[in-house]
């Protein structure tokens, strides 16, 4: 298997995030009725003093240039959840114009506007991820590196989907469907086995080498030492895994220089590369340039600006 091939296996788990999938669905209905409950839609006190009883149809504008992310989901959630009948005007992934009208929904106006908020919270976060997504991916050569999202995403699976849209890749989904021994590993283990600085990283390779098989193992590294420790004991102890490793607060600059060293002394090596901490659009072309595989960007998920949507009555 090439490097880009394990990258799509381990990194990116977009047949994951459908609506088919059982724990996708099933995810994103309990957020979904969490959401709902929260703003307490059924005891709309607003609505049901204006008797809003009648049929309604509305429309779902973008009021600024997006990439359309959420459309499938709630179609899904409002089928399951509720009587109302949801069209959308255009696909998953699509860039819109200011003034399109993406969507269209229609049913009891009471009950559309008991769940107008809900649907245009998840609908507005996962375009705006999508749209911050693709503005970062379209900033470099395809692949070159990969974007990818990290774990600080309070919608989760939704998240991740909407990164996905964007034309990134997922990285891990959950703590049970990739290996990431990060620095609170190492200092547990470290204190564990009583190991010194210069033998840790060999003693956490043997460990986790020794524990699974046909895995892809990545592990968090702070300096240059660490780096090449990690591959070296890997050498030694893999029997049938893959390796990646992540630079942690690295500058690109540094890690280029670490690259090019890398690839001297091991030219067949298919360790897979991460630069995570501190990525952003200014740097991006700085860590293109380091050559690693796939950057890590936090802000794809606590830092984009939600889409601008809105619902209205015809």
């Amino acid at each position: 298997m090439d490097k880009n091939s394990l990258i799509l296996k381990y990194f990116q788990k977009d047949s994951l995030l459908k609506v088919t999938n059982e724990t996708y669905s099933s995810s994103i209905s309990d957020l979904f009725r969490w959401l709902v409950n929260n703003d307490e839609a059924k005891k709309d006190i607003t609505s049901k003093s204006l008797h809003l009883d009648t049929f309604t149809r509305t429309k779902i504008i973008a009021i600024k240039n997006t990439v359309m992310a959420g459309l499938e989901e709630i179609s899904y959630l409002l089928k399951i959840s509720s009587g109302l009948s949801f069209e959308p005007l255009t696909k998953d992934g699509d860039e819109v114009k200011a003034g399109q009208t993406v969507a269209r929904l229609s049913g009891i106006g009471s009950e559309i506007l008991g769940l107008e908020r809900t649907v245009l919270n998840i609908l507005q976060r996962m375009s705006g991820i999508a749209t911050s997504t693709h503005e970062y991916v379209m900033l470099v050569k395809p692949g070159n590196p990969y974007v990818a999202a990290t774990r600080k995403t309070p919608y989760m699976s939704l998240d991740k989907k909407a990164v996905i849209l964007g034309g990134g890749i997922t990285h891990r989904l959950s703590l049970r469907d990739g290996i990431l021994v990060k620095d609170n590993h190492i200092n547990i283990l470290r204190n564990k086995f009583r190991l010194d600085k210069k033998d840790c990283m060999t003693g956490v390779v043997q460990e986790i080498c020794g524990s699974v098989v046909k895995m892809l193992i990545e592990i968090e590294t702070e300096n240059e030492e660490e780096v090449f420790q990690t591959i070296e004991a890997f050498q030694k102890y893999n029997k049938n895994n893959y390796l990646s490793i992540m630079f942690d607060n690295f500058l690109p600059e540094r890690v280029e220089k670490v690259l090019r060293e890398v690839r001297k002394r091991y030219p067949d090596n298919l360790t897979i590369f991460e630069g995570s901490g501190g990525v952003n659009k200014d740097n991006l072309k700085k860590w293109e340039k380091s050559r690693v595989d796939i950057v890590s960007v936090g802000a794809l998920t606590h830092s984009f600006e939600a889409a601008n949507l809105s619902l209205e009555v015809e």
